[in-house]
């Protein structure tokens, strides 16, 4: 109900009355209860009778007064083409049927129009569904909201109660909030902005929780069951029979909708609903308007929020309903058991399409576990999400989820250590790269005191990787490759190439660049062969910088175009802006200005939509350099005062990105009005390098302060001896940064020949 039907009936008849030389009666069918008085409702309508109120009256052998009014109502529209409306058929809807299927057997120019939940189910009916009303996106400004049908009724009915209240640009939120949380639904939108009387649209909108108190006070010229939210749906609910009722209640659970394989696990209960009935009984739903399926490939099954909201409140946790919650979590754990390991395999991309599609579920069994204070199941969910989140780049979200899934504490020893210590060394790892360090290490260390205390052999790969990453978080690099040395040879492919990409990160990072190069090819193989597209990235990213700084500009691209390619077929949006100023550079040194430019205004853009780690300011500390190294100063510094403004909308800056600000800074202080400056951002620059201990950027602020010693202190044999430094530090020079090969040549020119 309150979809429009009635109304929508009544224009298309009134726009078919040429058609039809016998008339278009419009059948109102709310009031009839009774199945006998269909043919009498259809004559009322036509403005006849019968027969006589006398004759009526008297009982003739054979004959009932259904039938003879039948027979008047077909003997009136067999005459001339006519149009018979009937609405608010949900009720009635067999009897309408055979009422139906009677009159066009023998009227053959006559046509029915129903406005029904439920089709009749006769021969030759063609069913046009309607659907909500047009819905704006949940960004919208108020200019595009207000060309959706949704948006436009509330304005309009809005206005109607308090003329002077306009839908702009300050409350289009909350009225799109309105509209989206109602479903598009018709009545539920008029009703809410019948409370505009009292309430602003936000106000509406933050009460919508409590949706069925909120939204009352409707006409009151309309039907009892159209002046309230509740009325709208308990009437749908009341012509449900007992076992569509517990199938409708318990769907409520699936919050983003289910499959049938899901329904038929989770709702039955082996009493009143069976696994067999489920499809039927869903089918039944679906019928009756109160089920949706969609879907491109398999089809799931949701209800509308308002119809979920109405069936969870009448759930019985306690009888009929008992278990459901559990079951759900169950099921959520079973196929997640299912989905994570095909995430490391060539299967990848299904399984993250399952766990995207699932994903409300899955947040709504995690919460259902620890508010049950369930440690186990809400620490086996949580440690099942997190390789999906890691790959999604989603860390603010883990790392809330497994904080709070970790905060339950065990009543028992769980069932499967490995899940722990796994959920532990996750939630480090997420809060590491939310710039939470001194809490990374405490979960980590504790991970790795309970993987030494393990009962058993570890049963899922990934433990072994904990006592390797570990070592990187406490000592950086120091111990990694002494862990990684036992798991070199696992039988697992997958993790025979991860010990590669971990191993050619540390050479790199420990300057040696040939065995880091050696490894991570391997690595970047390896993945290819096991279809990893996650692993495969993760490996030319890292192949793309050995290239830069060793000058080979052409492959340090093409890595980048690979690497770009699968983080989009990956759906890892946090990456994208960081490897577009990272290739921004690569083209500028191959003389693709006009490249570089596209890519930095692309990172800037895709930084500026999403919640990425430091991608704002990197794209636009990249286009600063780049913008300084082409002699535009004004520019450079718009944009270096955009970077920095940029890091406060930043949920965690990563110390190598206040590196490499700052560094361009001190760069970018060039005349000698603006030596305090520069002298101050390189002291932040060193800082922030030396507690990264990331050695390549601690090379690079070390280059930088060779360009100060020569540039500002005209010193350089010290600049030489920090640009040997660097060298060192990095294992090789970094023929990829213009500002390190310029500086390279003028202190080389400076010192005497014998230098």
């Amino acid at each position: 109900g309150g979809a429009g039907k009635t109304r929508i009936t009544v224009e298309t008849g009134s726009g078919l009355l040429p058609q039809f030389p016998g008339g278009v009666w419009f059948v109102e069918l709310a009031p009839v209860h009774d199945p006998d008085d269909i043919p009498q409702a259809v004559l009322s309508a036509l403005g006849r009778r019968e027969i006589g109120i006398i004759t009526s009256m008297v009982e003739t052998p054979g004959k009932t007064v259904e039938s003879d009014a039948l027979a008047r109502v077909i003997e009136v529209l067999e005459r001339r083409p006519a149009l018979l409306v009937f609405d608010n058929c949900e009720h009635l809807v067999a009897d309408v049927a055979v009422v139906a299927d009677k009159l066009l057997a023998n009227t053959p120019a006559l046509r029915i129009l129903t406005s029904t939940r439920e089709p009749l189910g006769i021969v030759g009916e063609a069913l046009y569904p309607l659907g909500p009303l047009e819905l704006p996106h949940e960004h919208a400004d108020a200019a595009t909201a207000l060309r959706t049908a949704a948006v436009r009724l509330f304005a309009e009915r809005a206005r109607a109660v308090r003329p002077g209240l306009a839908v702009d640009d300050a409350n289009i939120g909350a009225v799109v909030e309105i509209c989206r949380r109602l479903d598009g639904m018709p009545l539920a939108i008029e009703l809410a902005a019948a409370r505009t009387r009292s309430l602003t649209p936000t106000q509406i909108a933050r009460r919508l929780d409590d949706r069925f108190r909120l939204l009352t006070g409707g006409s009151r010229t309309a039907m009892a069951r159209h002046q309230t939210l509740r009325a709208v749906v308990d009437w749908s609910w009341d012509l449900l029979d007992e076992r569509e009722r517990a199938v409708l209640r318990r769907l409520s659970v699936f919050a983003g909708g289910a499959t049938l394989e899901a329904a038929e696990t989770v709702l039955p209960d082996g009493d009143l609903v069976h696994p067999d009935d489920v499809l039927d009984l869903l089918s039944g739903l679906v019928d009756k308007s109160l089920v949706d399926v969609f879907g491109a490939g398999e089809p799931r099954y949701r209800m509308l929020e308002t119809i979920a909201a109405f069936a969870a409140e009448h759930r019985d946790d306690t009888g009929a309903d008992a278990g459901l919650d559990d079951r759900h979590v169950a099921w959520c754990i079973d196929v997640l058991e299912r989905s994570d390991p095909m995430l490391r395999t060539a299967d990848q991309l299904a399984a993250l399409a399952v766990i995207a599609e699932e994903h409300d579920n899955f947040a709504t069994a995690l919460r259902f576990a620890i508010d049950k204070r369930d440690a186990w199941s809400a620490v086996q969910i949580a440690m099942l999400m997190s390789w999906y989140w890691t790959i999604r780049g989603f860390h603010r979200e883990a790392a809330m989820w497994l904080g709070d899934a970790l905060a339950v504490p065990f009543d028992e020893r769980p069932p499967d250590p490995d899940a722990r210590v796994l959920a532990e060394w996750y939630h480090g790892m997420t809060l590491m790269s939310t710039g939470r360090d001194n809490e990374a290490l405490r979960w980590t260390m504790r991970s790795r005191w309970h993987l030494r205390h393990h009962p058993a052999p570890p049963q899922r790969p990934l433990v072994l990787l904990i006592e390797a990453l570990s070592a990187a978080v406490k000592d950086y690099m120091r111990g990694t490759m002494t862990a990684l040395t036992g798991i070199e040879h696992h039988p697992d492919p997958w993790m025979r190439a991860v010990v590669d990409l971990i191993a050619g990160h540390v050479a790199i990072n420990g300057g040696n660049a040939d065995e880091g190069l050696r490894r991570l090819q391997n690595a970047r193989v390896r993945f290819l062969e096991i279809g990893d597209r996650w692993g495969r990235s993760s490996a030319v990213a890292g192949l793309s910088e050995v290239y830069r700084y060793a000058g080979r500009f052409e492959e340090g691209k093409a890595a980048l175009d690979e690497c770009l390619d699968l983080v989009h077929a990956l759906g890892s949006a946090e990456d994208t802006p960081l490897l577009l100023g990272r290739r921004a550079v690569l083209r500028l040194q191959t003389g693709d200005r006009e490249g570089a430019r596209a890519d930095l205004d692309r990172a800037v853009q895709e930084a500026g939509n999403g919640d990425t780690m430091g991608g704002e300011t990197f794209a636009y500390t990249v286009a600063a350099d780049v913008s300084r190294l082409l002699g535009d100063r004004a520019e450079a510094e718009r944009l270096y005062a955009c970077a920095v403004e940029a890091i406060p909308r930043t949920r965690s800056a990563p110390l190598q990105l206040l590196a490499v600000l700052h560094l361009g800074l001190a760069f970018f202080a060039e005349l000698p009005a603006e030596r305090g400056k520069g002298r101050l951002a390189l002291d932040t620059a060193r800082n922030a390098a030396v507690r990264s201990r990331d050695m390549p950027i601690v090379a690079s602020v070390g280059e930088g302060l060779a360009y100060w010693a020569f540039a500002a202190d005209g010193d350089p044999e010290r600049a030489a001896m920090l640009l040997g430094a660097a060298v060192a530090v990095r294992g090789h020079a970094d023929l990829g940064s213009p500002d390190a090969v310029r500086l390279t040549e003028q202190v080389r020119a400076a010192l005497p020949p014998e230098a």
